[in-house]
């Protein structure tokens, strides 16, 4: 869906600050949870375009990237009661963008951040309403090292959860964080596992 802002950056915000000045969706408004997220309904948000583009451009697009994924990480951390799997997205798919910047040309890399954080931004407004603790820094600590996540996010089965936490631990490699962490050991604790074996084990038809 084509993005309602220019891809362009024109002030002088920097994440994960400028998080707390995005407009919201009235949670008032009735919208279903397959609609919510894209951007056809942020030009209903008054204001949202103009903070989007407050951001400024980064000088270095690959640490821009790191501060996306964190700055959302934390977003994620500070709303334990929303829905988890919509924000999932805010860090897998800047991630995934990230890996293509090597096969895209350069001239492409700034564009294609800001589309990143154009679409971020399109899922915060939709999904969670403002809170303090979105751009604090979590002090929690995870319990699981990084062999144990690999470990159990295998086990767990969840598709979300093993692409999160491949993203987090990508991360996390990139620019050490204990947020990208704790939200994959998080995600695991909010979803159910996947059972390979339901299907199996499932009572016959009658």
């Amino acid at each position: 869906m084509e993005q309602p802002e220019p891809a362009a950056l024109l002030g002088d915000a920097l994440l994960p600050e400028i998080i707390a000045s995005i407009p919201r969706l009235d949670p008032e408004r009735k919208i279903g949870l397959r609609n919510k997220g894209f951007f056809l309904h942020m030009p209903d948000i008054a204001g949202w375009g103009a903070a989007v583009s407050r951001l400024a451009s980064p000088d270095d697009v690959q640490s821009a990237f790191s501060d996306l994924t964190s700055s959302f990480a934390q977003v994620q951390l500070a709303h334990p009661d929303v829905f988890p799997i919509p924000l999932v997205h805010t860090v897998t798919a800047p991630g995934a963008m990230r890996v293509l910047l090597a096969y895209v040309p350069e001239e492409l890399h700034l564009p294609s951040f800001i589309a990143m954080w154009q679409a971020n931004a399109a899922l915060l407004s939709s999904f969670v309403q403002p809170r303090p603790k979105e751009i604090a820094p979590d002090t929690d600590q995870p319990r699981l090292t990084e062999p144990e996540l690999r470990e159990r996010a295998v086990e767990h089965g969840d598709q979300h959860v093993i692409k999160l936490t491949e993203a987090c631990l990508r991360e996390h490699a990139l620019r050490p964080d204990h947020r990208f962490l704790l939200l994959a050991e998080r995600l695991m604790e909010k979803v159910p596992p996947f059972f390979r074996g339901a299907a199996r084990h499932a009572a016959p038809a009658t």
